[in-house]
């Protein structure tokens, strides 16, 4: 550990951290100096990137959790203050995606996205919250498809419900300058879940063969649990194409409101076609253009002076 280490001296809990991007922040998080607890339901995976972790002059924790399991969540969370005293990070990655076409969901498919994603962000912060003793930060997870994507409505929902739990948690910790950030992170990166994922995604979207490897995606979570984001909250962070980092827009009213002191059917139909429809928002997608594919010297940025 050294001084110029960003996290040197910090305990950083990550779930889901027994591949992918988990992993990734949790190798991440290791080299810049923090006391890193690995978690993911496999016992197995968890060891193993701790083990290795630890091999290359770190310092990690293994701690198999289910994420879904309230009593699971709170065991993990004494567990870590045992070994390493008052939590100052906490990343909900641990997630769950299976494609299925809109309108052939199971009840069991549906409350598994739930469960993991949402629920499991939720029982993880709540006990977590209690171990930073009133400073630290959380970086939960979520992810582009808020935008909707086909085959994907249950991942985006719960995906949604993140990005909307983040910002309802950032009003309350971070009011009158506290010292608790709440922010999220939508990345962008070739994962096991992605890839692997079903046989329709990969017939339907032909895999994910243009994301970057999880590590690019580091950078951005590493400064969300940093001390150089003070005064970062409430914020969803997209990191794409493994070189454009952008915010994703809080849920807001498009434009101004279109008042009468009375509205009938014809009245909406009238706002709509005369207004309205000019100020439709896509779906589907993120209005986002590639830096790349425009003037670089328009985009580029040239990052911290070294």
């Amino acid at each position: 550990m050294t001084s110029d280490q960003i996290l040197a001296g910090k305990h950083i809990l990550i779930t889901g951290a027994g591949r992918g991007l988990g992993e990734a922040y949790a190798r991440a998080a290791a080299a810049e100096g923090a006391r890193v607890v690995v978690s993911d339901i496999n016992a197995e995976s968890a060891e193993a990137v701790a083990e290795s972790i630890n091999r290359d002059g770190g310092e990690a924790l293994a701690i198999a959790a289910d994420v879904t399991d309230w009593d699971s969540c709170q065991r993990l969370v004494a567990l870590a203050v045992e070994r390493f005293g008052k939590l100052d990070g906490l990343v909900n990655n641990a997630g769950y995606l299976e494609t299925v076409t809109a309108g052939q969901e199971t009840a069991e498919h549906i409350r598994r996205h739930v469960d993991i994603n949402v629920c499991g962000t939720y029982f993880m912060s709540v006990h977590g919250l209690a171990a930073m003793e009133g400073s630290g930060s959380i970086v939960n997870v979520t992810s582009g498809a808020v935008a909707g994507l086909r085959m994907m409505s249950a991942y985006a929902a719960a995906k949604a419900a993140i990005a909307s739990l983040t910002f309802a948690w950032a009003t309350e910790f971070g009011a009158d300058g506290g010292d608790i950030r709440v922010n999220a992170m939508a990345p962008h990166a070739d994962t096991p879940m992605m890839t692997a994922g079903t046989e329709a995604y990969t017939k339907f979207f032909g895999g994910n063969p243009v994301a970057p490897p999880p590590s690019t995606n580091a950078p951005v979570v590493l400064y969300l649990l940093s001390d150089l984001s003070k005064g970062v909250n409430g914020q969803v962070v997209r990191f794409a194409n493994g070189h454009d980092l952008m915010l994703l827009s809080h849920p807001a009213i498009v434009d101004s409101a279109l008042t009468r002191e009375t509205w009938t059917p014809l009245d909406v139909s009238a706002a709509f076609d005369d207004v309205l429809r000019d100020r439709m928002q896509p779906c589907g997608q993120l209005t986002y253009v590639d830096s790349r594919s425009i003037d670089p010297e328009l985009t580029e940025f040239a990052g911290a002076s070294q």
